[in-house]
């Protein structure tokens, strides 16, 4: 497991990773006034490291109420998801996501969904700036309102993403980081 920090620098911009020996790491990205950061855990297979955020950072951009409607029909159960703006409660259409981590879903002109399956999370992402991720806490739930907030380009959310890790460099994103010696 890498240890250490390894960097791009170039004029205005730097990108850098920090790795501890507790397996854990740190992001961040500096260009001029723009910043973002992010944290989490580190697994390695091989030469490459897969890294997931820590999950309370996407659970900032939004918040979900679970509940228990009893939808079912001829021994089928139904879940349903309902997205909203935060803001002002009006529903958001034509999103796309991910529920179940495989199973991609678009919400209707109510910012509903309806699934055949229990849910166990749901992991929306757009403009790559943006994620939430929820991990059902009620398996009995069927009924979710997801209330999400304005865009915080602060935060990033890596989930299991490749890091090649050989000879004290880092291959991230076609980018090479270097270490850099303290």
């Amino acid at each position: 497991m890498p240890q250490g920090e390894f960097s791009i620098e170039r004029r205005g911009f730097l990108e850098k990773f920090k790795f501890d020996q507790s397996g854990r790491f740190e992001y961040s990205l500096y260009a001029g006034l723009y910043l973002r950061e992010s944290y989490g855990t580190i697994e390695k297979k091989n030469h490459k490291l897969l890294i997931t955020s820590d999950t309370f950072l996407t659970k900032r951009n939004g918040s979900v109420k679970e509940s228990v409607k009893g939808f079912d029909n001829l021994q089928k159960s139904y879940t349903i998801i309902k997205t909203l703006n935060y803001l002002d409660s009006t529903p958001i259409c034509g999103l796309e996501y991910f529920v179940n981590n495989t199973t991609k879903v678009v919400s209707d002109s109510n910012g509903s969904v309806t699934i055949d399956q229990k849910l166990n999370n749901v992991n929306i992402v757009f403009f790559k700036n943006y994620q939430f991720y929820y991990q059902v806490k009620n398996s009995n739930s069927d009924y979710f309102e997801i209330r999400l907030a304005p865009i915080n380009n602060s935060e990033f959310f890596f989930n299991k993403e490749k890091i090649i890790f050989r000879k004290k460099r880092l291959k991230f994103n076609n980018s090479t980081f270097k270490f850099k010696n303290n």
